[in-house]
């Protein structure tokens, strides 16, 4: 749902200037430091790019899902280290305090998340268990006015920088699945709670990822989520919903910036006399990721749409995330094979490294089978309601 299209279009030309003028330039320097400066985090607060999301009583502009899609599919034509810098703040950790936390942990932790002051983080991975989240060990204990935490948490986006973290811990007995997993705000210099160095990966250099641990951790007794136990994976899961269909957005910016550059290449590269645009195999490859682009955005889109309407999309979602990420994957190596040599080699394009950065978004988010799964279950769901219906 696109409420002002003059404000959107306004929104989505400065992230245009800004990912043409400062972060394309920047990639590389990002891509060898592994970090962004802490000058171009104040560039992004000062062109406001925290505050898509949150709603203006907190600081931001209140962004819907279908104008949050657009507005990433545009972040993402560069280097996933800028849009990962601000994903949380736009995204699951900032969705779930804003879904699940009551007026006072909102009115605090919110307005610095908008503006930017405070990189935001959601803690919801362990080591043993990745997308099964209800089979999680850290555990949360109430001693007196306080509560404890002990466990591990592994793969976090931005976990060695964030400074406040939304932390799902299991409260109830061990085997009580989701209704006894409870959500906590943990920040940065907490006592018994340590980041990890950041982890080395195969791509999203200057996104860093890493551990968190956490030691007889205590924190005071408002930090839990809503003021309530058993409600941390309800509170999550429709910002998990919001990501997957955010992350499908964020897979077409990174496919859009591979086939013009792959599109660009091919109509200058000339082999036997003649462009290879011109050889019909070329021309294929080309068409094939144009039409694949064409079709993750308007399904991303189609979705998010039902998200704003508060219709019924937890298939979509996953077909949504499935498709367009394993799509960026698709057109990456096509054109790194359009390149030939030059995209394989960091030197001569930028095709070798998206090639590395859009191999994750098959990981995130839940895994293309885990969505494969979810999609034929809601499928297998909806048809056996609609039998219920005719009978």
């Amino acid at each position: 749902m696109v409420r002002n299209k003059m404000q959107l279009d306004a929104w989505v030309s400065l992230i245009r200037q800004v990912v043409r003028e400062e972060w394309m330039p920047a990639e590389e320097a990002v891509e060898q430091a592994g970090e962004i400066s802490d000058l171009m985090h104040q560039r992004m607060r000062e062109h406001g790019l925290f505050r898509f999301r949150l709603p203006e009583e907190y600081g931001g502009h209140g962004c819907t899902c279908e104008e949050m899609a657009l507005i990433n599919i545009e972040l993402s034509r560069c280097s996933v280290a800028f849009r990962t810098r601000l994903a949380n703040n736009v995204g699951v950790a900032a969705n779930v305090i804003l879904n699940g936390g009551t007026a006072a942990q909102k009115a605090r932790w919110l307005p610095p998340i908008a503006s930017g002051q405070a990189i935001a983080a959601v803690a919801v991975t362990e080591p043993d268990f990745g997308s099964q989240a209800t089979a999680m060990t850290t555990m949360a204990r109430r001693d007196g006015e306080d509560w404890i935490l002990d466990g591990h948490k592994a793969f976090i986006s931005n976990g060695p920088i964030a400074d406040v973290y939304v932390v799902l811990a299991r409260t109830g007995e061990a085997g009580s699945g989701a209704k006894g997993i409870s959500a906590f705000v943990v920040e940065r210099g907490d006592a018994g709670f340590g980041q990890g160095a950041a982890y080395r990966s195969m791509g999203m250099h200057g996104a860093p990822f890493s551990h968190l641990h956490f030691e007889h951790c205590r924190i005071p007794a408002d930090r839990l989520l809503g003021g309530v136990t058993g409600e941390g994976f309800r509170q999550t899961w429709q910002a998990f919903l919001f990501q997957r269909v955010q992350l499908s957005a964020l897979s077409i910016g990174p496919a859009i910036r591979l086939v013009d550059e792959g599109l660009r290449w091919a109509m200058q590269r000339r082999q036997f006399d003649r462009a290879i645009a011109d050889h019909q195999l070329i021309q294929a490859k080309l068409a094939q990721c144009q039409t694949e682009i064409q079709a993750a955005r308007a399904l991303v889109l189609e979705t998010a749409r039902r998200y704003d309407d508060g219709e019924e999309m937890v298939l979509e979602a996953s077909a949504s995330k499935y498709f367009a990420t394993e799509m960026a994957c698709k057109v990456a190596d096509r054109v790194v094979q359009i390149f030939g040599a030059r995209g394989y080699f960091a030197d001569f394009s930028c095709a070798e490294r998206l090639y590395r950065d859009v191999r994750g978004h098959r990981l995130a988010e839940g895994t293309s089978e885990i969505h494969q799964l979810t999609i034929a279950r809601e499928m297998y769901k909806r048809a056996s309601q609609a039998q219920e219906i005719t009978q």
